[in-house]
């Protein structure tokens, strides 16, 4: 019996060598016998196991490095190829100051006016000499009639003299028509018993008189609560303002001094309950201060009759009470 064997071995630099090995191994006749070595002749009798030779160790390495594979590379990704830049469009989009995005000039702000962030131009800052202010008591009393409403409010800074006092007064049946509810509104102040809406600041008051007048310059009034019936009211003031300003008592004509001192209120929260008058006779009244409707009560005459005030005088605009005492 005779046996083929290839030994294929492959190195590390792929390089591939064939063996051939041919084994030749003896076969015995049953009972025994010498070994006897084939004759070329017997080569080609039937059920022979002789192997063809004709591949050469040179076929043999060529087959090696057919069966043979590669390691695997790792392959390098494909980079998009990045977008061309746009060039920037340069635009100063509704500016009237500054730059653009691309450097350029959007124009200037004449005078002092300064330019903002975004590209307007504004009034300089205001040289407060004064921010804010805290009442340390608050009143407002609204007085009803048919026609319209009279509203007063006074924040008072302290509850002794002298004080600064902030007032806002309101009359729908002025001149020029007062807000008589809730809305935002122009502070700047009109003259007295013209506009219909008066804020205003009197600056060290002593009970009959004051050191100062500041009236509002800009800003806006933002009522929130006045209802005719009572309850809160509340307002806010929205960049208001104030500069000193003089009253004439004749003609009533507030002036503002150009150079006078200056008040912040921004932000500033006025708010009170609302105590309510009527133009007709409340029998408990509405309160004991100016204003108030005066609660019912009796005096004796000198008839020794007793008269019901209510009864005689409700509706009259003044009532002249004299009284008299004997020993």
């Amino acid at each position: 019996m005779k046996r083929l064997v290839r030994v294929v071995q492959r190195g590390a630099a792929a390089t591939s060598m064939a063996v051939l090995l041919l084994l030749w191994g003896c076969g015995s006749d049953s009972g025994g016998g010498d070994a006897k070595e084939a004759s070329p002749d017997e080569k080609g009798e039937e059920g022979s196991t002789e192997t063809d030779l004709a591949e050469t160790p040179g076929d043999l390495v060529a087959d090696a490095a057919d069966t043979f594979e590669s390691p695997e590379v790792d392959k390098v990704p494909e980079v998009a190829d990045e977008p061309e830049e746009l060039a920037p469009v340069c635009d100063c989009a509704g500016k009237v100051c500054g730059l653009d995005n691309c450097g350029n000039s959007c124009g200037s702000c004449t005078g002092d006016w300064v330019c903002n962030a975004a590209g307007q131009c504004e009034p300089p800052p205001i040289p407060c000499d004064t921010k804010g202010f805290v009442a340390a008591v608050s009143s407002a009393k609204l007085h009803q009639e048919d026609s319209g409403l009279t509203f007063h409010f006074q924040g008072l800074s302290s509850e002794n003299l002298p004080l600064d006092a902030l007032v806002f007064d309101l009359d729908s049946q002025a001149a020029m028509g007062g807000p008589a509810g809730p809305g935002k509104y122009e502070a700047a102040f009109s003259n007295f018993w013209t506009g219909g809406k008066w804020l205003y600041m009197l600056k060290g008051w002593n009970g009959q008189g004051y050191k100062k007048l500041l009236v509002p310059i800009q800003g806006m009034i933002n009522i929130e609560a006045l209802a005719y019936e009572g309850g809160t009211f509340k307002a806010v003031l929205d960049g208001v303002v104030l500069q000193e300003a003089s009253f004439n008592q004749n003609t009533m004509a507030v002036t503002v001094n150009g150079k006078g001192e200056m008040w912040c209120l921004d932000g500033l929260e006025m708010e009170a309950e609302i105590s309510v008058t009527y133009p007709q006779c409340v029998k408990k009244g509405s309160g004991v201060f100016l204003g108030d409707n005066i609660a019912d009560f009796k005096l004796q005459n000198c008839k020794g009759q007793w008269v019901s005030l209510h009864d005689l005088y409700c509706g009259k605009k003044a009532v002249w009470i004299v009284a008299t005492a004997g020993w």
